[in-house]
């Protein structure tokens, strides 16, 4: 007989109920006051701040406070981001005896293709991409993130529902106008389910889903359930603290210093452009962007080896871009490993400009 674990619908809060709900939850799963639960909620516009990284260096500050939407701390691992009503929250909560979480990364990319299997079930070719991402056609629709506390483990899914976000309104990276083209570029690489299903989606339909494809991955029965009173109470704790401007001391040792930085190469009759949100402390590539015109072949290979050299140490860019190429087929017509690898490091080795300022 399957092991029973909870089910929970919370529907729409405010971001710092949302936020003081989770931490709740992953107390009291390290406590083994309850059991692996499933939660299902939403939130009004916030944005999310990565662990590492400074606020206004991927935050539009002014922008949020033009429009009152507030900026908190991430409790999950992951870049800084912007949710609203339009996305579906799916949170896992498990221990340690339900999955072996000494290596996150597999039980995150676990959690990664069961939603994807979940969203294919809808009709589209949805993918899980790089263990954190869940693609249709090159283009992300929901990511995954986690969480431990001891004993227990938050797996948390964001899925974009519906088109109409504002994220790169209210977001930007490293600064300047290089820093909003890469907010951009970003946004740009992204959809909505309802985009891609060329319908108004079935939130009920996709909870559903979802539910039976975490089911079929854990070998478990979900039953709908209530908050318990411990865990209303860890809630309310947390939110003092929360409104009381508690729980977020971290930002002046923040080690990241972020610098957006450009440039091209032209190669095979084209211009191929590199756009990168590079980590001067770490020496690292965030995240990279290319674009290569005029371009006669697919752009998905691309898209993938943007999510492939995600938080590449500049020490290991050569191997990753030569691995990437001879892990899979791919189009001649495409730049070669080389010519990727060029625009790269004519882009970082650059002269820095202050700050993208």
């Amino acid at each position: 007989m399957s092991e029973i674990w909870r089910l929970l619908d919370t529907g729409l809060q405010s971001p710092i109920r949302n936020i003081a709900l989770s931490r709740a939850l992953l107390e009291a799963r390290h406590a083994d006051e309850i059991p692996s639960t499933l939660r299902f909620g939403r939130s009004t516009g916030c944005v999310l701040v990565g662990y590492s990284e400074h606020v206004e260096q991927v935050v539009d500050v002014e922008a949020c406070r033009e429009h009152g939407i507030p900026i908190y701390d991430r409790l999950t691992n992951g870049s800084t981001g912007y949710i609203d009503e339009r996305h579906l929250l799916c949170e896992l909560y498990l221990h340690r005896r339900d999955v072996d979480i000494s290596d996150v990364r597999t039980a995150t990319k676990r959690i990664c293709h069961a939603a994807a299997t979940a969203i294919s079930a809808l009709g589209v070719n949805a993918h899980q991409r790089a263990g954190t991402e869940i693609e249709v056609d090159g283009r992300v629709i929901g990511s995954v993130a986690c969480a431990l506390d001891g004993r227990a483990i938050v797996l948390q899914t964001a899925l974009i529902m519906h088109s109409g976000t504002r994220g790169s309104d209210v977001l930007t990276m490293g600064g300047g106008t290089l820093g909003k083209a890469a907010a951009h570029a970003a946004h740009a690489r992204t959809r909505s389910l309802q985009d891609v299903l060329g319908s108004p989606t079935d939130a009920p339909k996709v909870k559903h889903n979802l539910a039976e494809a975490f089911e079929s991955e854990f070998d478990v029965e979900f039953r709908d359930g209530d908050l318990t009173l411990s865990e209303q109470e860890r809630s309310k704790t947390t939110l003092r603290l929360l409104e009381s401007g508690g729980l977020s001391p971290r930002f002046a040792d923040s080690r990241s210093d972020l610098r957006v930085l450009e440039a091209t190469h032209e190669c095979r009759g084209a211009v191929l452009r590199a756009l990168l949100l590079y980590d001067v402390v770490t020496q690292a590539v965030r995240q990279a962007w290319f674009s290569d015109e005029p371009a006669g072949y697919s752009q998905l290979t691309m898209v993938d080896l943007e999510a492939w050299l995600r938080d590449t140490p500049l020490s290991e860019l050569g191997s990753r871009i030569q691995r990437f190429f001879t892990s899979r087929t791919v189009d001649t017509r495409m730049p070669s490993a080389s010519d990727f690898l060029t625009v790269m490091r004519r882009a970082i080795e650059q002269p820095f400009l202050a700050r993208n300022s």
